[in-house]
């Protein structure tokens, strides 16, 4: 008589119900991720690869759960799922050093719950023992029947979760109303929240923001901002001409960098009335690839410091000071709000983005925030502080008085250096698109204004507001 005994169950059988539980979580936090990448393309370049790398690996692992459920893959599934889990943790808790603390948001707090589902069905695999009556080097998740119910319910939980997840993601609205989904101000404006905005969260004589915060705006506050928003673009045919605003009395600041110049009415910046479209007290004109100008947004002003701006548009209108050359030389401005009316990475109501015009709409390097601050910190020690350097004497003739060609010579740099000119701001003074004259300006040279400016603007700032130079 012959015994035959059953053969026992190995490791590389069709996978079980636990292996397709494991498939289909993996397969929604591949999905989200692969959003993520596209909603972070105005990230750090290492943000994308990133996304995309996980979103890559996590499909891989989909097509291996589907076919086996090895301990090698129950391995991997479990360390890939907890790792980026980790780092999921810290990016909303500390922060991580390319984009600092971020809000959490409904794609990835979906992601990150699949992930941990993945990993404890992977954990519980690993760890599980034999069941009965199983041949005891078996794998009991290889031998453990599907349940065909049971899979079609979790597949549909998955794609159910992805699809509530992926807009979200798409619109990287971490913390945002869903109100304000529709709304093209919120979308942009989410509390300033973009990749973009830590940059210019600086203080002194140069841009000073405030720190991002999470914006939950009313329905009648979203309303109220993208009414602004298209009444200002309208209000800006009327100066689709520079020479339209030069006519009406709009002067340029001077010399400034990435593109952007800001003509500032000093009828308008004495008239009490406040985001009036009609009346704007700056006009923000970018220069174009073929030199010519256009009004790109304006920059809101209250009549005079100390008084707060009015916020129709809620949290989403975030209202700021300056230092020179909007005020005095060691001074704050008013308060002023810019509303933008092309797409700009913070919002219509940024901050600053000057750095993302050069960068996107010109294709140059842009100047940050930072390099223009320590050079206004280096006007104010001089003209405020009174501590002129030796060599910065012969150089303040030189930059006041110079032509171009002597301005970009190795003299000339030279001369832009001792007054802590960064070599980008010093590669933009020398573009011949960034540097050239400006409509309105005079003929002197890129630093007259800036240095009468220090020198005759105070107490007031109306001296260094209204500056002009080329």
């Amino acid at each position: 008589m012959t015994t035959t005994l059953a053969s026992p169950a190995t490791d590389s059988e069709a996978p079980p119900s636990a292996a397709l539980v494991a498939a289909v979580a993996l397969l929604g936090c591949a999905v989200i991720h692969a959003f993520a990448a596209y909603a972070h393309r105005d990230a750090p370049k290492s943000h994308v690869v990133f996304f995309v790398a996980i979103a890559v690996a996590q499909g891989v692992l989909v097509l291996r759960c589907a076919r086996s459920w090895r301990r090698s893959d129950r391995l991997v599934v479990a360390a890939l799922s907890l790792g980026v889990t980790a780092v999921w943790l810290v990016s909303r808790t500390w922060g991580l050093p390319s984009s600092g603390k971020e809000e959490v948001g409904m794609g990835d707090a979906i992601a990150s719950a699949l992930q941990i589902v993945t990993a404890t069905v992977a954990l519980v695999g690993l760890t599980a023992r034999t069941r009965s009556g199983d041949a005891p080097q078996g794998d009991p998740a290889t031998v453990r029947p599907r349940s065909t119910a049971g899979v079609a319910l979790v597949a549909a939980l998955g794609a159910g979760l992805t699809a509530f997840a992926v807009p979200a993601v798409a619109g990287h609205q971490h913390g945002a109303n869903p109100l304000a989904a529709t709304s093209i101000s919120a979308v942009w404006a989410n509390a300033g929240h973009s990749h973009t905005g830590t940059d210019a969260q600086l203080t002194g004589n140069g841009v000073v923001t405030a720190a991002a915060k999470s914006c939950s705006p009313t329905r009648q506050q979203v309303a109220a901002a993208d009414a602004l928003v298209a009444s200002t673009a309208v209000g800006l045919e009327k100066y689709r001409n520079v020479n339209t605003a030069l006519a009406d009395g709009f002067k340029p600041l001077g010399f400034e960098p990435n593109g952007l110049h800001h003509y500032i009415s000093k009828a308008y910046r004495d008239d009490p009335s406040v985001l009036d479209p009609s009346k704007p007290e700056s006009i923000v004109y970018g220069t174009l690839p073929d030199g010519s100008m256009r009004p790109i947004g304006v920059m809101y002003m209250m009549p005079k410091p100390g008084l707060a701006g009015p916020q129709p548009g809620g949290c989403l209108m975030t209202w700021h000071s300056h230092g020179f050359p909007f005020a005095a030389l060691g001074e704050q401005s008013a308060q002023m709000v810019h509303v933008w009316t092309i797409p700009v990475p913070g919002g219509p109501f940024a901050h600053e983005s000057g750095p993302d015009y050069a960068r996107l709409y010109l294709g140059k390097t842009p100047a940050p925030a930072a390099d223009v601050n320590r050079f206004l910190d280096e006007l104010k020690r001089i003209f405020v502080d009174k501590q002129l350097k030796p060599e910065q004497l012969s150089a303040v003739m030189s930059l006041r008085s110079g032509t171009a060609q002597q301005r970009c010579s190795a003299q000339g740099r030279a001369a832009m250096a001792a007054f802590a000119l960064s070599k980008v701001l010093q590669d933009q003074i020398c573009d011949p698109l960034l540097g050239q004259a400006i409509p309105g300006a005079t003929a002197r040279s890129l630093f007259a204004s800036l240095f009468q400016g220090a020198d005759g603007g105070r107490p007031g700032g109306r001296g260094a507001l209204l500056g002009q130079a080329s």
